[in-house]
């Protein structure tokens, strides 16, 4: 297994190990990411050093792939799945010319309808959503998804909110995001429900959330999850990031948010503002950022992952 430690191919690599080489090249990437999450400069040449190895196993896991593929094409739904990796670590670099051509690639190949939108999910394209769409319309939204009004009508309730507001309190069951996608290294979440089923939070629990949450018709999605996100601190920004499937819609509402214009969530080539007591919904399979301004107090949200209706 020595081999395996050095970042150098000399066309040894078994085709039939791509998996392994693509599990080796994200284990890297995940760890550039934590080490780029705690904010120090001391680690910032290291983690230069962990996302060049990353890149070198993702291109060697892409050419034993691709030799795979000619022989057995059930391996093709794997090519998504290698290509955004590799082209989030070439990102992280700043090599984003690289990692715009490769994603261009797969469009091309008939994987993604767009460089922005990068699904993983077999049949990622069989969404309706058109390109270049990223916010969902609500008035279209409103009558594909019974969820979205549910939500939409419930946050539309200052009673409702106000108890949520009152019952929040961040705690040690808040989990600070260390995923290498925040500067400052301050996004607070708190799960309730994790691909369909309530976490320890909401299990048992009368919260007013909880209880709403439950006992709702929402259509959550499978590959998803609900939770309480909050920002704290002033200038926050989240990176470019892309989710792993258009199987589910992001839901985004708002909770608090005294300053609604100085914030903002970016998707592709539109954004939207939070205000409170409303909603929106993206496909979060598409790239999409955070600008948080020079905000006095936190900005809190409900997220939500929904069933898309949009997949045929």
């Amino acid at each position: 297994m020595k081999w395996l430690l050095s970042h150098d191919n000399n066309n040894n690599d078994n085709p039939a190990d791509f998996v392994l080489l693509q599990h080796i090249a994200h284990g890297h990437l995940i760890m550039a990411r934590r080490m780029l999450s705690f904010g120090d400069n001391s680690l910032l040449v290291p983690a230069e050093s962990v996302l060049k190895l990353s890149v070198s196993y993702f291109e060697r896991a892409h050419v034993a792939h691709k030799t795979i593929q000619s022989q057995y094409n059930e391996f093709a739904r794997q090519a998504p799945w290698i290509t955004r990796q590799w082209g989030d670590a070439l990102n992280y670099l700043n090599r984003t010319a690289e990692a715009t051509s490769i994603f261009r690639h797969m469009v091309d190949l008939g994987y993604w309808k767009s460089t922005i939108c990068r699904p993983t999910n077999v049949g990622a394209n069989l969404s309706t959503i058109s390109a270049g769409t990223y916010f969902i319309d609500e008035p279209s939204l409103r009558l594909e998804s019974p969820s979205f009004v549910v939500l939409e009508r419930k946050f539309s309730n200052r009673t409702f909110l106000n108890l949520i507001k009152h019952e929040l309190s961040i705690n040690g069951n808040w989990k600070n995001i260390a995923n290498g996608l925040t500067s400052p290294n301050d996004w607070l979440q708190l799960p309730l429900i994790i691909n369909n089923q309530p976490t320890s939070q909401c299990d048992g629990n009368s919260s007013t959330i909880c209880e709403f949450l439950l006992s709702s018709d929402i259509r959550f999605s499978i590959f998803g999850q609900t939770k309480f996100s909050v920002m704290t601190s002033p200038n926050t920004t989240i990176r470019p990031h892309a989710g792993p499937t258009n199987e589910r819609l992001r839901v985004h509402c708002t909770i608090a948010n005294p300053n609604p214009n100085i914030s903002h969530i970016f998707v592709g080539t539109e954004s939207r503002q939070w205000h409170e007591g409303s909603c929106f919904a993206f496909d979060e399979s598409c790239e999409h950022s955070v600008q948080i301004g020079a905000i006095e107090s936190p900005r809190v949200v409900l997220i939500v992952d929904i069933v898309n209706p949009y997949i045929l």
